[in-house]
This record gives structure tokens, C-alpha cells and sequence, in this order.
């Protein structure tokens, strides 16, 4: 097994109490990292918590939600009190709005989406790099999505937003780059989520098919004939928070099978 030199230090996951926000949780604890998560729900966020937390390291959960810039100026300021320091940052926060492919969104569904994922990621950018800029080391981890990467019928929220999230990650990256933070972004494709499972039953929905079926079409489109788990995903964020990976900044990574550009069903 692979040490990365992560034990002790501090990582805060934002939309952590569940889905891919919760397993990169995990990965890193068991790295020995302490965990701080945020979401909006507090049930999900205790137990997520809890897990965490038996793993043995130090965990903290805040309620926060990332439209509202007070409450990211305050998770920040929390978490910095309670640890110290913050050393890691998964901006993991997202929407889920659906749309028919034949429509465009209203105005709201736009703003509302921009609002979430992309400035969201950058004010909680803003906020944890007085932390990391005194010690010189940091790591700032974008989770955009792989709908920034496809060409869509419709005018999408989801690739706009994910498009702008790359951008982004590449723009701060320049900045912070000789403070020896880095900052990258990842591309999930089809893992076994919550989204996945709206996706699932989408396609049952649309195509009049079985659950076996729908996942049988999204496999058959994946080069490397198999669903991605979650896991996966948070192993490869441990390996980009290493020194390991210290040369490796503002970079946009699919993490995907080999299926970019696969419909997600």
C-alpha cells in the first residue's frame, strides 16, 4: 500500500455527506486526514460524520450552503478554528437540474447552477487560501463533471458550468502555483452514485427498459467494460493531494474508463 504523506493533514469536502463527496471522505480518512464536510441536510451530515469519525481521525460537520457567501466565509473560519490549518480542498458541492433535452432552461435554472458550482467553488477557493498561502502547501481540487466534454442537443447548465469550472481551475492554478499549491480538476463519468441511480431511471423511463438493461447500455459504451465506483475517484484525489503529484497543476482529468463523451445511459 502507498503512503501519501497525507496523515494529519486537514482536507475540507464540500457536498460531503453523501455521494461521491462522502467516498472521497472516506478514501482520505483512511489516509489519516481529518475531515471537515459541509451539505445542507444536518442528518446526512451527522451520521457522514459519525462514519468518518471510525475511521480515527477528526471529523467536523458544518451546515453550509454555497449560494450564500456568508455561510462560506463562516465554514472556512470554522474549520480553520477548530484545525488550524486547512490543508486540502474538494470543492465537490453541485445541482442536479434536469431538463428535457428539447428545452433551454429558464434564466433561474442557469443562475441558480453558476451560482452553486462556479462561484460557489470560487469563493470557497477564496476563503480557504489565507490558510494555505503561510504554509506554503496546498491543494484545491475542482469536481467538475463530464458534460463539460460533451455536445449536447440543448444549451446545458451542466456543461456550461462544468466547462467554467476547467477554466477556472486552470486560471488559479497559474495564480497560487509558486506558493506550492496546486490546483486541478476531475471529470467523473458513470460511477455508482445517487445521480447515477436519476440517470438509471431516466433511461428505464424514456426507453420503457429494465434496470439491468440500462445499465447493461451504459457498461457496453465504457471501454473498459465495467461501471466506475466511487472509490475510484477519491483514489485518485489522494494521489493529486501527495507530493507525489506536486508537479501536476491545473490539469483537467477524466476519470471515466476511457468513455468521454458517452452518453450517460
Amino acid at each position: 500500500m502507498v503512503d501519501y504523506g497525507l496523515r494529519g493533514k486537514v482536507a475540507l469536502v464540500t457536498g460531503g455527506s453523501q455521494g461521491l463527496g462522502k467516498s472521497v471522505a472516506q478514501v482520505l480518512a483512511r489516509e489519516g486526514v481529518n475531515i471537515a464536510i459541509c451539505a445542507r441536510g444536518k442528518e446526512a451530515l451527522d451520521a457522514t460524520a459519525a462514519e468518518l469519525g471510525a475511521l480515527g481521525v477528526q471529523t467536523l460537520a458544518v451546515q453550509a450552503d454555497m449560494t450564500v457567501p456568508e455561510d462560506i466565509e463562516g465554514l472556512a473560519a470554522v474549520v480553520g478554528q477548530r484545525f488550524g490549518r486547512i490543508d486540502i480542498l474538494v470543492n465537490n458541492a453541485t445541482s442536479f437540474p434536469v431538463f428535457p433535452s428539447s428545452e433551454i432552461p429558464v434564466d433561474e435554472a442557469w443562475v441558480y447552477h453558476i451560482n452553486v458550482k462556479v462561484l460557489g467553488y470560487v469563493r470557497m477557493s477564496r476563503a480557504v487560501l489565507p490558510y494555505m498561502r503561510p504554509q506554503h502547501w496546498g491543494r484545491i481540487i475542482n469536481i467538475g463533471g463530464i458534460a463539460a466534454r460533451l455536445n449536447l442537443a440543448a444549451p446545458n447548465t451542466a456543461g456550461v458550468t462544468n466547462a467554467a469550472v476547467a477554466n477556472f481551475t486552470a486560471s488559479l492554478s497559474n495564480l497560487v502555483a509558486k506558493e506550492g499549491i496546486t490546483v486541478n480538476c476531475i471529470h467523473p463519468g458513470a460511477m455508482r452514485t445517487q445521480r447515477h441511480d436519476m440517470n438509471m431511471q431516466t433511461a428505464m423511463d424514456e426507453f420503457g427498459i429494465t434496470r439491468e438493461e440500462a445499465e447493461r447500455r451504459t457498461v457496453a459504451r465504457i471501454p473498459i467494460g465495467r461501471m466506475l465506483e466511487p472509490e475510484e475517484l477519491g483514489q485518485t484525489i489522494a494521489y493529486l493531494c501527495s507530493d507525489y503529484a506536486g508537479a501536476i497543476t491545473g490539469q483537467t482529468l477524466a476519470i471515466d474508463g476511457g468513455g468521454t463523451g458517452v452518453p450517460v445511459y
